[in-house]
């Protein structure tokens, strides 16, 4: 039995989630209240969102937008989280520099991210985006459709931001294995995370230059945050080891088979 982070993908838990929903809302309402009472309020780390690696020539400038994970929510320094974690991986692959910054806001939805984030990344040039959503669009109980529209709204704005930079989206987390969710809001939650991760492999086609990552994780309560709901430094390390091959591709080195 997988106890960590997993593939998402449930065929036909549109409808299902939906029904459960409605038969169960008030024991969810009421443990969400309880959940929210409980659950520690983690902080941003300090510092700046942003550094530099080490290495040669000038630097490949990679940003990774999303919500709470992407902020740093419950990490000590902002160089553990996934901007960070990823700069490093593309660092080691090649030797080059690279410049990162983490564009993240907690709570943060699709629709919120396109107006509020999206537009700062015209500022300077991107060489490498990775959009990091969807938890929070899950939590809100956004329909399929609602998401599909949204992220296709986002998607567009930041191609235009960017001039079409190489961009990875990557899939939403498994919300059915956040230890700080007890049941059955948890497995309620995450089959409405699984449906809204369905509709990204499709929103991602509709564009050139961008890839869907599946967020597949294993191991459990360590991978988190103490507060049980974001990743921990340890959670952040295996995703950005996910994230890899596809990073590496999209910058110039091809990825293992299987990778898609």
């Amino acid at each position: 039995m997988k106890t960590g982070w997993a593939e998402n993908g449930a065929p036909g838990a549109g409808l299902f989630s939906l029904a459960a929903g409605l038969l169960l809302f008030p024991l969810l309402a009421l443990e969400a209240w309880r959940v929210r009472r409980r659950t520690p309020r983690l902080s941003e780390p300090p510092g700046p969102p942003a550094g530099l690696t080490k290495g040669a020539g000038i630097p490949r400038r990679l940003v990774v937008l999303g919500e709470s994970p992407v902020a740093g929510i419950g990490l000590a320094d902002h160089r553990e989280g996934l901007a960070a974690r990823c700069a490093a991986i593309l660092n080691e692959s090649n030797g080059e520099a690279v410049a990162w910054q983490a564009l993240g806001k907690s709570g943060i939805t699709a629709r919120e991210a396109a107006s509020e984030l999206v537009p700062g990344l015209g500022s300077k040039r991107v060489d490498l985006l990775v959009i990091a959503l969807g938890v929070n669009d899950a939590i809100s109980l956004h329909s399929s459709g609602r998401f599909r529209r949204d992220m296709k709204s986002l998607l567009a704005a930041a191609v235009r931001e960017t001039g079409g930079s190489p961009t990875i989206v990557a899939g939403i987390p498994p919300v059915k294995y956040f230890p700080a969710l007890p049941q059955p809001l948890r497995f309620f939650l995450g089959l409405r995370a699984e449906c809204l991760d369905a509709v990204l492999p499709e929103v991602v086609r509709s564009f050139e230059n961008l890839r869907y990552v599946p967020t597949r994780f294993e191991g459990g309560r360590c991978l988190f945050a103490p507060d049980g709901f974001h990743p921990g430094s340890r959670g952040f390390e295996v995703w950005a080891e996910r994230l890899a091959p596809v990073m590496e591709e999209m910058c110039g080195r091809k990825a293992p088979p299987g990778v898609r």
